[in-house]
């Protein structure tokens, strides 16, 4: 695959004849990709392109989010051109633990638009999408009863997988800690899922100092007792968590909760950790056969297949956006 600088991407961009979608990783385009089967498109063939297909020296060292932003202001307003970019914790009030209005972000600035989560994994944060995936991968080692459970402590998960990404925040370690969480690292008690001690000695293996270690646990108590007390809704809890980390707590909580219930250890350890490419799919296809909420990944389906010129609207049917082209 030949890589372009920007100046050779502006110009591929402007040979184009159908519309251009740039989004931060592979990730972002398949679950796009998957939503445009949804949509009848006739024979256009839009194009999603990823970070991957730039070399230039502008972008040299900088993460995806950082790089797509740079492409953006380079190639400046177009017709046929937009930006996906991952929320992360913009319009999170963190110190009241409170999401503010997200539905202003929806409408496209400077040619960006930005997701209705953290990113893109926090739209499969739902129980049913869950439970699914478990009955399909590992009905024999199921019960109604098993999935039960895992609906009835679904919330507590999502808890934990918030106080956890704001304390990877706080103390800057999220990627220090990406797919660090065990079950063996979990309890779990009737009021609450909490870290197991000694998730410390987890932490140093990883290059991370006692001092912070020891501060990063006290973050996730602290944090998980705030977000218990506030009574912090379900809402915040899908949309504020940091969507990698987020989704790995909760796999870890599911395999946890399942190795309480005497599930044999090779499912707990797949649910775990494993099948990340069918989880990923299945995600995708539970966003794009469900009713749940796909703002505004939806709309640029169909900005990408010229089928609306018109941005996301709210309920009511008031026009929040207006996009370019």
């Amino acid at each position: 695959m030949s890589r372009h600088s920007l100046g050779a991407y502006r110009i591929v961009l402007m040979m184009r004849s159908e519309r251009t979608l740039l989004v931060e990783g592979e990730t972002d385009k398949m679950v796009l990709q998957r939503l445009m089967l949804e949509v009848d498109g006739g024979a256009a063939r839009p194009n999603i392109d990823t970070p991957s297909l730039l070399r230039d020296s502008r972008l040299s060292g900088l993460g995806n989010k950082a790089q797509v932003e740079v492409v953006a202001a380079e190639v400046g307003q177009s017709d046929g051109f937009l930006v996906l970019v991952d929320r992360e914790w913009e319009q999170f009030r963190q110190d009241q633990l409170q999401l503010e209005d997200l539905d202003a972000l929806l409408q496209p600035a400077g040619g960006i638009v930005k997701t209705y989560g953290h990113s893109i994994e926090n739209y499969f944060f739902d129980a049913e999408g869950f439970k699914i995936f478990l009955s399909r991968q590992f009905a024999p080692h199921l019960t109604a009863g098993t999935l039960r459970l895992v609906q009835e402590r679904f919330e507590d998960m999502c808890r934990l997988a918030l106080a956890y990404s704001l304390a990877a925040r706080e103390l800057q370690v999220i990627t220090r800690i990406e797919e660090l969480l065990g079950r063996r690292d979990l309890t779990v008690s009737a009021e609450r899922i909490e870290l197991a001690p000694g998730f410390e000695a987890r932490l140093i293996s990883r290059g991370v100092t006692a001092e912070v270690a020891a501060q990063f646990t006290e973050a996730v108590a602290r944090y998980g007792q705030a977000v218990h007390d506030a009574q912090v809704t379900a809402t915040t809890l899908k949309w504020a968590s940091h969507g990698h980390l987020g989704s790995h707590v909760l796999w870890t909580c599911i395999a946890k909760v399942l190795e309480m219930l005497g599930i044999e250890q090779s499912a707990c350890e797949q649910v775990e950790r494993g099948m990340r490419p069918e989880k990923l799919r299945h995600g995708a296809d539970v966003l794009a056969s469900g009713d749940a909420e796909q703002r505004p990944l939806n709309w640029l389906v169909r900005w990408l297949y010229r089928l609306d010129d018109i941005g996301v609207t709210d309920e009511a049917g008031t026009v929040a956006a207006q996009a370019t082209g």
